[in-house]
């Protein structure tokens, strides 16, 4: 059953955003940005931006622009491109990857946060949490930007569920 926008913001009135600790200054400075909104932004095209957003990437991928400087693309570690292939339903490998470099994602609770955090193949890594007030989130960016998932989408370590196509917003 579908839920409401107010529902949702009573649920869950802080999302919170992972993000690499090194990337504070960037993302000051042009806010939170989805992989491929950082490929526009350094300019990159072809093979290399294909070969960032077009594949899993096992291990994050640094990319520099000569004016905005230099960014480092997450990696997406708990994605086995084997076993994601084998969950998806609609799509291909590489369409499913797109799309999800086309978001940025939000978690809706401190626990999930704290559980990703400390997951082992994100140990050792320096991250930081930024914490947003939903309702404001909501007010400012127009609702239709935002989806839900019932998964982890970029995850296919444990059990991986089903997935498939995604709207393309």
């Amino acid at each position: 059953m579908p839920i409401s926008r107010t529902e949702f913001q009573n649920l869950y009135p802080t999302l919170f955003h992972i993000s690499l600790a090194r990337d504070v200054e960037q993302i000051l400075r042009f806010g939170l940005l989805s992989t491929a909104a950082l490929l526009d932004l350094c300019e990159i095209e072809g093979d290399e931006r294909l070969s960032i957003e077009g594949r899993q990437r096992p291990k994050a991928v640094p990319i520099r622009h000569p004016v905005h400087g230099e960014f480092l693309i997450n990696d997406q570690a708990p994605m086995n491109t084997v076993t994601l292939s084998k969950c998806l339903t609609d799509v291909t490998t590489q369409q499913w990857c797109k799309s999800l470099n086309r978001r940025v994602f939000l978690w809706p609770t401190r626990e999930r946060v704290a559980r990703h955090i400390g997951a082992k193949l994100v140990a050792g890594t320096r991250r930081i949490v930024l914490a947003f007030d939903t309702r404001s989130i909501f007010d400012t960016l127009h609702v239709d930007l935002f989806e839900l998932s019932p998964i982890n989408s970029g995850n296919t370590v444990r059990k991986a569920a089903p997935r498939g196509s995604i709207s393309t917003k």
